[in-house]
C-alpha cells in the first residue's frame, strides 16, 4: 500500500473543546498539522453539505468524529452525512468508547469508514490515517452523486434535527422531532425522540401515545399496547380523566382484559393516603371498571395494610362524596370481600399451626427414643414409647372412652390369653400415664397474645409449648 507524502487535513468532532485535547495531541503526533475542531455535528454537516455560504468552505480529507457530540450522537452524524450525495466518500474515521467488539458491531451501520475503540496508540491511528487516504474513492462516488437525484433526504433530515440545534434542549423539543418522524414514518427516529422527551412531566401522557404508534407502524402490538396502558395511568395520575377515558375506551377495543388505569391509580394512591384522589380515580372510570374487580383488588389493599378496618371506613368516607348511590354497592362489595378474606387467612393460619404441631409432636418422639436409649446405655433403638402429641385427646378424656378401640382394650386380658372355661380375665384399670407424659390441653400449649399479628402469635405459641415440653421432660428424668 503507498503512503501519500503529504499529510492529511483532518476535521476533529468533539463534545467540548476540552474532550478534545487527547484527541488533538494523538492526531499532531500521528503526524497530522491541519487540524480543525468543531462540537456541532449539525453544524459541520450544514457546512460541508455547502448550505451555510457566509460561513468559510468545509472540505477535510477526513473526519475523526468522537463517539458524542454537543448536539447528536457520532453514529448519527455518520448516518447524516451518507445521505448528501456530494459526501458519500468522505472519509470517517468514528472513535468509540471502548474497544469491545459487541460497540463495533453497534456502529458498523452508521456509515463510518473506519472504526477505532479507546484506548489506541498513536501507531494504530497513523495506520487508520494511511489507509484512508490510500483508499481514495471519493471523485467516482462525487460523479456517481452529481448524477443521482438532488439532496431532499439530507435537506429532510436536516430540517429534522435542526430543532436540536437550540444551546438549550427541552422535552418539548424531542417531542416535535418525533412528531416530524412520525409524519415521515420514520418509526426508530420518532421511537428515539419520544424516549428523551418523556422527562418532561407534562407531555409524558402524549410522549407515550406516539411511542404507541411507532410501535403499531413496526407491527409490534404488545408493546404498542403497553404504551397505550402507560399513557393511561399517567393521564389518570395526572387528573387528566378525559384523557384518560378516550385511551382506555381505545384500549378496551383491542384488549378487553386490559387493566384499568382508574382502579391502578386508585390502589396508588391509597398506599399513599391520598383517599380523597383515590375516590376520585374510582368514579371517573366506575362505569369501564368491573365492581366485582373493584372490590377485589381494594379489599386487597385493606388487608395488606395494618389497619384494614380504618383503611376501609376513610374510603368509605371519601367514596360517597364522589359516588352517591354507587358508593354503598362498591363498599358492600369491599366489605363482603374483605370478610371473605379474613376467613381465607385464618383458615391458612390454622392449618400451618396444625402442621407445626404436628412437626413438634414428631420430633418430640424422636427426643423420647434417643433419652430413653441413653439412659438404658444400649446402641441400638429402644422400642417406641407413646408420647402424646399437643393438644392429643388421651386414653381418660371423655371423648375417647366410648370408642371401639377403648372398648376393645377394656375387655381384652392384659396378657393376650383366655380363661379355662374360654372366657376372657376380667381386665385390670388402665394405668394413669406418667405426669410427663400427660397431653397438652390448648390452653398450656397456645398464646393469644398477638391476635392482630397471627405470624408473631404462632411464633410464641411455639416457643411456649417448647418451653412446657423441656419442663415436662425435665420433670419425668427427675422422676
Amino acid at each position: 500500500m503507498s503512503v501519500p507524502t503529504r499529510q492529511p487535513s483532518v476535521l476533529l468532532l468533539c463534545k467540548s473543546e476540552q474532550a478534545a485535547a487527547v484527541d488533538k495531541r494523538a492526531l499532531r503526533d500521528a503526524g497530522v498539522s491541519s487540524i480543525r475542531t468543531m462540537t456541532s455535528g449539525l453544524d459541520a454537516a450544514r457546512i460541508m453539505a455547502g448550505l451555510e455560504p457566509d460561513k468559510p468552505p468545509l472540505t477535510p480529507d477526513i473526519v475523526v468524529c468522537q463517539h458524542k457530540l454537543d448536539d447528536i450522537d457520532g453514529e448519527q452524524f455518520c448516518a447524516l452525512l451518507r445521505l448528501h450525495p456530494r459526501l458519500l466518500g468522505t472519509p470517517i474515521l468514528l472513535l468509540l468508547p471502548n474497544d469491545d467488539e459487541e460497540a463495533q458491531l453497534r456502529a458498523l451501520g452508521c456509515g463510518a469508514s473506519a472504526l477505532m475503540g479507546r484506548p489506541f496508540s498513536v501507531d494504530a491511528l497513523r495506520k487508520n490515517l494511511q489507509a484512508l487516504m490510500a483508499y481514495d474513492q471519493r471523485m467516482a462516488q462525487l460523479d456517481k452523486g452529481r448524477e443521482n437525484a438532488g439532496q431532499q433526504a439530507f435537506d429532510d433530515a436536516l430540517a429534522t434535527y435542526g430543532v436540536l440545534l437550540k444551546p438549550v434542549r427541552t422535552p418539548d423539543d424531542y417531542f416535535y422531532v418525533g412528531m416530524r418522524c412520525l409524519e415521515e414514518k420514520r418509526w426508530n427516529a420518532a421511537l428515539s425522540a419520544f424516549q428523551r422527551s418523556l422527562q418532561g412531566a407534562q407531555i409524558r401522557g402524549e410522549a407515550l401515545l406516539g411511542m404507541a404508534v411507532a410501535w403499531r407502524g413496526k407491527g409490534d402490538l404488545v408493546r404498542c399496547r403497553r404504551c397505550l396502558e402507560q399513557a393511561s395511568l399517567t393521564f389518570a395520575l395526572a387528573k387528566r380523566w378525559h384523557n384518560a377515558r378516550t385511551v382506555f375506551v381505545r384500549l378496551l377495543r383491542e384488549d378487553p382484559q386490559a387493566r384499568s388505569p382508574f382502579l391502578t391509580a386508585a390502589q396508588r394512591l391509597m398506599r399513599e393516603n391520598r383517599y380523597a384522589d383515590a375516590a376520585r380515580a374510582l368514579a371517573a372510570g366506575i362505569d369501564l371498571t368491573p365492581p366485582q374487580l373493584v372490590g377485589t383488588r381494594l379489599a386487597q389493599i385493606c388487608m395488606a395494610s395494618g389497619q384494614p378496618q380504618a383503611m376501609f371506613d376513610q374510603l368509605r368516607q371519601h367514596l360517597d362524596g364522589e359516588l352517591g348511590q354507587q358508593a354503598a354497592d362498591l363498599s358492600t362489595a369491599i366489605r363482603c370481600r374483605m370478610e371473605d378474606l379474613q376467613k381465607q387467612q385464618a383458615e391458612r393460619q390454622k392449618q400451618n399451626a396444625q402442621e407445626r404441631q404436628r412437626l413438634i409432636a414428631r420430633e418430640m418422639r424422636a427426643r423420647a427414643r434417643e433419652n430413653d436409649a441413653a439412659a438404658a446405655g444400649t446402641d441400638g433403638p429402644p422400642p417406641e414409647q407413646p408420647v402424646a402429641a399437643p393438644f392429643e385427646a388421651s386414653e381418660d378424656d371423655p371423648a375417647r372412652r366410648g370408642s371401639p378401640e377403648a372398648s376393645a382394650r377394656q375387655t381384652a386380658s392384659p396378657s393376650g390369653m383366655a380363661s379355662p372355661g374360654g372366657q376372657a380375665l376380667p381386665s385390670l384399670p388402665p394405668a394413669p400415664a406418667p405426669a410427663f407424659l400427660a397431653p397438652f390441653s390448648e390452653e398450656d400449649a397456645s398464646s393469644t397474645l398477638f391476635q392482630r399479628l397471627p405470624g408473631v402469635n404462632e411464633l410464641c405459641s411455639v416457643i411456649k409449648c417448647t418451653w412446657k415440653l423441656a419442663r415436662r421432660n425435665k420433670a419425668g428424668r427427675k422422676k
